[in-house]
Formats: structure tokens, C-alpha cells, sequence
């Protein structure tokens, strides 16, 4: 038997809103009952909790990835993302080493001027590149889903690390780090993106783990290979390394496109029927499942609020335009540092900021 336990669906008054919102059988396909609900749009002024008892899928922690082994799989792969991030960092920090490298690029050997600055910008453009990809990944992940943003991000940096292979000169190879910086940025924004709308809530934060896990293996990989590669006598010793972070990206291109969508993201858009579907094929139940019905009512129950929440703060901005999203993603940033939301912020930027800042 299941454990139970009580989970929150979405603000509303003490009373009112809870007779607001009921849950009545809807046929879909005809043959298959979803939970709908007969609801207003929740208020986002008023007080208190709607509840709904839900059972849980399975044991929290690393068991529970074993009794949802799809989806964990499915974290996995999307997971590539962050291998791809960690390869080359620690691809470059080699390769700036190597005397075949230095010997092509002698900007940025010691025997020159201002060889620490150059140094420095050519490392330093991933990272800014990367900046710009994952401030700009929200609006791209909501317009085209999540998984196909993923696609978005390989073919950039699969651009970006051609360029570098074939990198002539200082400026080509430091445009194609800035452009190979906005792939990485994307799918460091994206891909734990997905991992977490497609995750048990049990076992979603030990999934999100293996991002980080990912990028740290990532370093190892590229430490090993071009300390394979470096006694290469031709420029291959460094070249090659850049040549092979293509091939998991465009194994992570390929493959995503077989993966389910993220359900909030069907949710979104209305398609709830897709969104059903899709939610019990990554929970492995049928979609007659309790616990996929009342998770379901869940995530539409979010997205009414937080579209409630848009058009309340951005009324100006819910035309539905290429520019409107785009004014809204700019506003979603801006809306962290609002009053009650600042200090998740805080923590949130801290808890990065230090991790980066002690190496």
C-alpha cells in the first residue's frame, strides 16, 4: 500500500475556494476517465490551501530511481547536456598548455605581451556565451518545449565546437567559443529544466544531482583525453579533443527527440490529453492511475496560476507575440528580485556563487 501524504495544489480563500474547485470524471478517447476539474482561475490574492491527499509513486532517494528506472533513464540522457559543459572546461584548461596549440596561437604564449589577458578572454568567452544562452533559453524552452529546445542548443554548439576544430586564428577560435558558450548555456538551463518536470516528485532532486555529476565527469573525460592526445606532434594534439565533444551533442540531438515531452509544458499549451499521456507513459501506469490523474490536476492547477499570476502583473504583455514572450522572460528575471521573492533569490544565487567561487 502506498504511503499517503498531503500535498498543496494552489492558493484560494479559506472556504469559497475550495467549493470553487471540484473534480468530475471527463471522458478522453472515449474510454479513458481523466480528473477534471470545474474551477474558476484561482485568485492570487487571497489566502489559504486547497489539499488533496495523493499517493506517492515510490520510496524518496536513490531507491526510488530504481522503481521509476524510465524516467531516470530518461534524466540520464537528458543529462549529456551537463557532460557536454564539464568536457570543455576541462578541455581547455589543457589545451591552453600544449605546445602544438601555442605554436598556432602565440597570442597567448608566455614569451609575448600581454599573453594573460589574451589567455584570459579566450577562457573567459565560454562563460559569457554561456550567460547570454541561458538567460535567453526560457522563452525558447516555452515556445518549442523543452525537448526540442534541447535540439536548439546542440545545433549551436555543435557549430561552436566545428569552429574551434577548425579555428585558423585568435579571433575565429574566440567567436567560436562565444558561440559554442551560448549551446553550453542553453542546455545548462534547459536540460535540468526537463529532468525536473518529468520527475517523480520523490526522486526529483536526487535526479537533478546527476547534472552536476554529469559535469564533473565531463572534466575527467576531457583531463584523460588530452592528456592522451598532447603528445601528438601535429596540431591534432589539439584540435582532436574539440573534434570529439561533438559526437555525445549530436547523440544528445538525436536521441532527445524520442523522449517524452515534458507534461507542464503540454499542460500549457492546452494539451492536456497529450499531457495525460505522456505523464502515465513516464510513470509506466495506466492513465486511469489515481496518482496520474490527481499529479495531472496538480500541474494544470500551477500553470492556471501562474498564467492568473502573468496577465495580473504583465496585462500589457499576453498577446501572445514573439516580442511579448520575449518581454515577459525579461520581466520573469526581474520578478525575482520582487519583494517575497527576493530572498530565494538570495539563496539560490548564493548557494552558485559559492560553489563556483571555491573551484
Amino acid at each position: 500500500m502506498a504511503a499517503q501524504e498531503a500535498v498543496p495544489l494552489m492558493r484560494g480563500s479559506d472556504h469559497e475556494e475550495a467549493q470553487a474547485h471540484t473534480m468530475e470524471p471527463k471522458k478522453i478517447d472515449g474510454d479513458e476517465t481523466a480528473m477534471h476539474e470545474t474551477m474558476e482561475t484561482p485568485g492570487v490574492h487571497n489566502s489559504g490551501a486547497v489539499w488533496q491527499t495523493r499517493e506517492t509513486y515510490c520510496e524518496p532517494g536513490f531507491k526510488g530511481i530504481f522503481a521509476s528506472y524510465y524516467v531516470a533513464l530518461c534524466a540520464v540522457f537528458a543529462a549529456l547536456g551537463g557532460l557536454l559543459f564539464g568536457y570543455d572546461q576541462g578541455v581547455v584548461s589543457v589545451i591552453l598548455t600544449e605546445e602544438q596549440f601555442l605554436t598556432r596561437f602565440t597570442r597567448i604564449d608566455e614569451g609575448s605581451g600581454n599573453a594573460g589577458f589574451w589567455k584570459g578572454l579566450l577562457t573567459a568567452m565560454i562563460e559569457l556565451g554561456a550567460l547570454l544562452g541561458a538567460l535567453n533559453q526560457g522563452w525558447i524552452a516555452d515556445k518549442y518545449s523543452r525537448k526540442y529546445s534541447i535540439v536548439i542548443a546542440v545545433v549551436v554548439f555543435t557549430i561552436g565546437s566545428a569552429l574551434q576544430t577548425g579555428a585558423v586564428d585568435y579571433a575565429m577560435l574566440t567567436v567560436a567559443r562565444f558561440i559554442g558558450g551560448l549551446g553550453i548555456g542553453m542546455l545548462s538551463m534547459v536540460a535540468p529544466l526537463y529532468i525536473s518536470e518529468i520527475s517523480p516528485p520523490e526522486i526529483r532532486g536526487t535526479l537533478l544531482v546527476l547534472e552536476e555529476f554529469s559535469i564533473v565527469t565531463g572534466i575527467v573525460i576531457a583531463f584523460w583525453i588530452t592528456y592522451g592526445t598532447r603528445y601528438m606532434a601535429s596540431e591534432w594534439a589539439w584540435r582532436l579533443p574539440f573534434l570529439l565533444q561533438i559526437f555525445p551533442g549530436l547523440g544528445l540531438g538525436v536521441g532527445i527527440v524520442f523522449l517524452p515531452f515534458s507534461p507542464r509544458w503540454l499542460a500549457s499549451k492546452g494539451r492536456d490529453q497529450e499531457a495525460l499521456h505522456n505523464l502515465a507513459k513516464l510513470r509506466q501506469l495506466p492513465t486511469t492511475d489515481r496518482r496520474v490523474q490527481l499529479e495531472l490536476f496538480d500541474i494544470r492547477a500551477e500553470v492556471a496560476l501562474h498564467r492568473e499570476i502573468n496577465a495580473e502583473r504583465h496585462p500589457k504583455l499576453q498577446d501572445g507575440s514573439a516580442s511579448s514572450r520575449f518581454l515577459l522572460e525579461i520581466q520573469g528575471w526581474f520578478d525575482c528580485f520582487r519583494r517575497g521573492c527576493w530572498r530565494r533569490t538570495h539563496v539560490g544565487i548564493g548557494i552558485m556563487f559559492f560553489q563556483q567561487f571555491i573551484g
